[in-house]
Parts: C-alpha cells; structure tokens; sequence
C-alpha cells in the first residue's frame, strides 16, 4: 500500500481489500490491525470483504452509511478494539447505543424513575429485558430501585460506552430507514453482513 501511494496520484474513493476475514483468528486479527495502520497510510477509507462479512474502521467523528443499496445483510455491529469508546451515539440501527429505555434515561444516587401505568405503591420486584440487557428493579411507590449487580452494567449501556467486558454492539440490525449513523470519540469497528445478489 506505501508504494501504490508513492507511485500512483489519481484520484481513489475506497480501497477494498478481498479476504482476510476468515481462518484463523490470528489471521482475521491482524486484518483488523492492518485498517487502524491504513490510517497512517493513505486518507482513503478502506474495507475488507469476504465470506458475506464487510468490516472497516470509523474514525472519531460524525459518520453517515446507507445501507439501501439491496447488498446489505440483517445484521451488523460496532466493536471497540484498541481502545473504550466511552461516547457513542447512532441512529437507523434497530437498538442504537443511545436509547435505553425510551432513550430518556434518568438516574439519581441509588434510584431510577420512569413513568409507569401502575398506581400501587406495593413493593414489587420486576425485570426488564433490552437490548440483551436483563435488568432487575424493586418497585418502591414510583421509585425503581435497581439490584447492585445491575447497577454497573445499566450506568455502561446508559451512557453507550462501547468496550470488552462491558458493552460490545454485536447482532445489531437496522430499523428500516436506509441510513445509519454513528458518532464516536475514539476508532470504531463496523461490520455488516453481505449479499451476493441485491435484493429485490
């Protein structure tokens, strides 16, 4: 890749790499690798494709990806590698990373309020499923006061902060609209499935 920059000047949208994305895994990691030293490399984006998967490295920053060209598969994903990336947001994705729970989060030291239907004020026991992310509340008048186990993993998910043993957005798929976007404060893994056919 040095010397296609040093040898050719004309004009480049995206460079596609075909394979490297199946095998070992050794070998498919150091495919992710080689995308974070393109960076330094070339300012061209670069993809790597093969065996129904694409994958491509989002730098910090606003990114904008339709995906209604037909090609796309139903699902996709962002993987922090490398590096937390403590604020993400997106949108056009089925589950974005900055929705939970109607996407209007609100916590307070040791309790967490959102409107409900009931009028009780039992305390009750209750758990609520999103995203993948089981969580389990006791009920106290209109307050829900989450177990301490959960506490730790809602706060992450809350607050989309995207790394290994806390939140990775994997299985992901979109909500119809044809667009999705992502804004990230550090490199972000995309990756989506593919067709071979469009389609129709």
């Amino acid at each position: 890749m040095r010397e296609t920059k040093k040898t050719r000047r004309e004009d480049v949208d995206l460079i596609v790499t075909l394979g490297g994305l199946t095998g070992r895994f050794d070998q498919i990691m150091a495919s992710v690798e080689t995308l974070f030293h393109a960076t330094t490399i070339t300012p061209v984006p670069v993809i790597i494709i093969q065996a129904g998967s694409l994958i491509c490295l989002l730098q910090p920053g606003k990114h904008k990806l339709h995906v209604d060209t037909g090609f796309e598969g139903d699902w996709c994903g962002l993987v922090p590698v490398g590096h937390p990336c403590k604020q993400v947001t997106t949108t056009g994705l089925k589950w974005n990373l900055n929705e939970m729970f109607g996407g209007q989060p609100e916590w307070s030291i040791g309790t967490f309020k959102i409107p409900r239907k009931s009028k009780s004020k039992n305390m009750e026991s209750h758990r609520i499923e999103r995203n993948g992310l089981a969580l389990t509340f006791i009920i106290r008048g209109n307050s829900y006061i989450p177990e301490a186990k959960d506490l730790f993993w809602y706060l992450n998910i809350a607050n989309s902060v995207l790394m290994f043993g806390t939140l990775v957005s994997t299985s992901n798929t979109y909500d119809g609209s044809g667009v999705v976007t992502v804004e990230t404060d550090h490199p972000l893994i995309w990756t989506m499935g593919i067709k071979d056919k469009p389609t129709e």
